[in-house]
């Protein structure tokens, strides 16, 4: 996925923060007792709540194996004790066993249905996953059970957004804030979600008051800078530098303030100062994880060399001939979400946004048939599982937009799963969004992603991995010729109504006006590009960069 921090993923996913599972005496005792479930003797009840107590010291130091183990204890005294199984499931979930720790929870609720923090919890471990549906579910619950659990309101707020469900989520952030005017996060994410739908003014103005609440909130001054650099006043600029040099410098919250800072300078045309805050702020991100791009140029060249035409031969006829997806791939920055606000303005066509449909289903499949990895496991896949994937993609893609002739689902890394595609729908059409490819790097350079485009914070490997999803791209032209649509974004701007005939052709769609005036089309963003698309083609992002090329010569050389 591609959005910007702070708005949306998923979990991960703007980054729209959900509330953590907070393991005190609250959530462990809330609405339960050993004597309600039947439980042993007061002496053993006492021990029982002892090594709870243990365990939720060792979470609270991040010792989850010691917490197991004081749980596990207890677990032999109480089997059936919904406490310790829900713990026992936050445990599996921080482990990265999600199916265990759904599973321990649901038993924790069967022992007590109506238990609201077993509900939310349950809820976070499924949103987590993608499964949006059943995390509501359980969220509603859980307000059924405490209408005042703000956590609960919070996160229903969150799922619902990834759903595309913007006002239904801003009703349940301004019921949070009704519960606890205090709660920044809550106000952030009413800002974001403002944002996505083209109300920049009242976004500001939220995130005005996530400030005001608490001054450090370094994500509200972020959003600002960077969704309206224009609006951000001198007074906000200087507060951000203050914070940023008494802030823990690899922190989070410095990192946001490099970036935001960067898009203010750039804003009143300080290049200098800009480029070296987005250098540091790319730096201290970089150095929060561990990534080999070789990994990446290496697993781009597996998927080559499984997908000949000799597997699209043998293969041709199978999978399901729906063509209601269009799918919109390519880099970051590359244009993707200009193309689907097109699109989607079309009274025919809706747009879903970045899905993660297609990933999840690949990978449940390697998990399910136990036969390997992609891209390895497509040699294994049967007409059966084609059809019946391509099966499960619609039924989830008819979700977001029942009665649209065409869904787009704009997910630019779809383009790792181009193959697959064309297996399980070959009727489905495919926009690959080009742009220049020093723009595209140099855009993404200068954006604090939520989701982990890992590539993007180092000019070297951002340069390297472009090349090498070049090379894919140009090896899926010719084992799938005249399948995917090159739409190019310099082209688009120099004559946008041309381009969009082509673009509609493609998709064999008919002509509409709408198509043209794009950004007057009302529908939730929730990309970096939010604020662009609201606004008509303009040049300006053709050659930005050049302001800044005596500092890119890593992403020049790595481009070649």
């Amino acid at each position: 996925m591609s959005h910007p921090e702070g708005c949306g993923r998923r979990y991960s996913r703007p980054d729209f923060n959900a509330a953590g599972t907070a393991l005190n005496e609250r959530e462990v005792n809330h609405g339960s007792s050993v004597e309600e479930v039947g439980g042993p003797s007061p002496k053993a009840q006492a021990q029982v709540q002892s090594q709870i107590s243990e365990a939720l010291v060792h979470f609270a130091g991040g010792r989850i194996s010691a917490a197991e183990h004081c749980l596990n204890k207890t677990h032999l005294l109480v089997p059936d004790h919904p406490d310790v199984l829900h713990l026992l499931g936050l445990a599996a979930k921080q482990r990265g066993d999600q199916l265990k720790a759904v599973e321990l929870i649901e038993r924790a609720l069967d022992r007590l249905p109506g238990h609201p923090v077993f509900h939310n919890n349950l809820g976070n471990i499924l949103l987590d996953a993608g499964e949006s549906e059943a995390a509501i579910d359980h969220y509603r619950q859980a307000i059924d059970s405490e209408p005042a659990y703000v956590d609960a309101q919070f996160n229903l707020g969150i799922a619902l957004e990834r759903q595309g469900k913007a006002q239904e989520a801003i009703a349940c952030y301004r019921a949070t804030l009704i519960l606890n005017p205090g709660y920044v996060e809550a106000r952030h994410n009413l800002g974001v979600t403002l944002e996505s739908l083209g109300h920049v003014e009242d976004a500001v103005a939220e995130y005005r008051k996530a400030i005001a609440t608490s001054p450090d909130y370094a994500r509200a001054y972020y959003r600002i800078a960077s969704a309206a650099p224009e609006m951000l006043d001198e007074a906000e600029r200087q507060a951000m530098e203050v914070l940023q040099s008494n802030l823990d410098p690899a922190g989070d919250a410095a990192i946001h303030l490099h970036f935001g800072l960067a898009s203010a300078y750039a804003e009143v045309g300080r290049s200098d100062d800009a480029i070296t805050q987005w250098e540091r702020g790319n730096s201290k991100k970089r150095a929060t994880f561990s990534y080999d791009v070789a990994d990446s140029t290496q697993f781009h060249k597996r998927i080559m060399d499984q997908f000949t035409p000799e597997l699209f031969n043998t293969r041709v006829g199978q999978g399901h001939d729906d063509d209601k997806p269009i799918f919109v791939i390519g880099m970051p920055r590359s244009g993707t979400t200009l193309v689907e606000q097109i699109l989607a303005s079309h009274p025919r066509v809706s747009g879903a946004g970045e899905l993660t449909v297609l990933g999840d289903i690949i990978r449940k499949t390697a998990n399910n048939l136990d036969v390997g990895t992609y891209p390895e496991i497509v040699r294994t896949l049967d007409e059966e599982y084609l059809h019946s994937a391509s099966l499960e993609y619609v039924r989830q893609l008819r979700t977001h937009a029942p009665s649209a002739s065409h869904v787009v689902d704009k997910m630019p890394g779809n383009f790792l799963y181009v193959g697959m595609i064309k297996l399980m729908l070959p009727n489905a059409r495919i926009i690959h969004c080009v742009r220049d490819p020093v723009a595209t790097c140099f855009s993404c350079y200068t954006q604090l992603f939520n989701s982990p485009q890992r590539f993007t914070y180092d000019l070297t490997e951002l340069g390297t991995y472009y090349s090498s999803y070049r090379r894919l791209m140009a090896h899926w032209h010719q084992v799938l010729p005249g399948e995917i649509f090159d739409l190019h974004y310099e082209d688009l701007v120099a004559d946008q109504e041309t381009l969009t005939r082509r673009l509609l052709e493609f998709c064999a769609i008919d002509w509409d006006e709408t198509c043209l005036a794009f950004h007057e089309t009302q529908r939730p963003v929730r990309t970096a590009s939010a604020t662009q698309v609201r606004k008509p083609i303009y040049k300006s992002a053709l050659t930005g960069w050049r302001e800044y090329d005596g500092c890119l010569v890593p992403l020049l050389k790595a481009l070649g």
